[in-house]
């Protein structure tokens, strides 16, 4: 009875010892696993770090920002029209004015008002730095959403190229963001299908939208007379420095 006993004893042993071998190996394996990846996520970072990725990762990024901006810019331009139909606002009667920039102030209607909540209800975003070239960040207007109503857009509306001083009202409300980062407005451009982003021949100044659209403004942000037809379009900037993003908000 006793050789039975320990019969049944060793075999319990061996089949204990069976599984606890079994659980090792098992954790083992696992922490292998997790080494190797571990290592393979090093090489990558690493990688990155000397340039392998990340023109290819600057690029995807690239084209998020664009995505973003041209989503804000067509927002707006929808606000506008909504503000236009349902509650009846003219073009002049548009109104910028927001808690962030101050000198868009025009009249005291505030259903007309793009970022008030009894109007269009939108807020104003300021630009994220991550769109900018932060080496013009010393130049006017760095870190904003423009709305101004000083120019022509070729081939949109009725005016043509020259409408910039045939004395006539005939200019586009547009929003421009200046100063953006050169492969983000690459990558605006690309999904827009409107090819390298033009050279402006103009180098005039951005005013704010108060209502007025000037009818004798030298041209700027138009790329040496030739119509372009596209009513978002990013441009290089030319005699104004950097890349500049602009939409026509409304067509005239």
């Amino acid at each position: 009875m006793g050789e039975i006993g320990a019969e049944k004893y060793c075999q319990g042993c061996y089949t204990e010892n069976m599984r606890l071998e079994s659980e090792n190996g098992s954790v083992l394996f696992m922490i292998l696993i997790g080494v190797m990846l571990f290592a393979a996520l090093s090489y990558t970072v690493a990688s990155m770090m000397r340039g392998g990725n990340a023109e290819s990762i600057d690029e995807e990024q690239a084209g998020l920002y664009a995505d973003e901006i041209l989503n804000y810019a067509r927002t707006v331009r929808q606000v506008i029209q909504t503000l236009r139909i349902s509650n009846g606002c003219s073009d002049t009667d548009i109104s910028f004015e927001n808690p962030v920039v101050a000198g868009y102030t025009n009249g005291t209607n505030t259903e007309c008002q793009v970022f008030h909540a009894d109007g269009g209800g939108l807020n104003y975003i300021a630009p994220p730095e991550d769109w900018l070239d932060t080496s013009l960040s010393g130049e006017s207007f760095y870190g904003e959403w423009i709305f101004s109503s000083d120019y022509c857009m070729p081939g949109i509306g009725t005016g043509g190229y020259t409408c910039w001083n045939n004395n006539i009202d005939d200019e586009e409300l547009g929003a421009f963001l200046p100063y953006v980062k050169q492969n983000i407005c690459e990558n605006i451009n690309e999904s827009l299908n409107a090819g390298t982003p033009p050279v402006n021949a103009g180098s005039d100044g951005y005013s704010y939208f108060t209502g007025i659209y000037d009818g004798d403004v030298s041209s700027k942000y138009l790329h040496d007379g030739v119509p372009q037809s596209f009513p978002l379009i990013c441009i290089n900037g030319g005699p104004q420095l950097g890349y500049h993003f602009q939409a026509v908000l409304i067509a005239r």
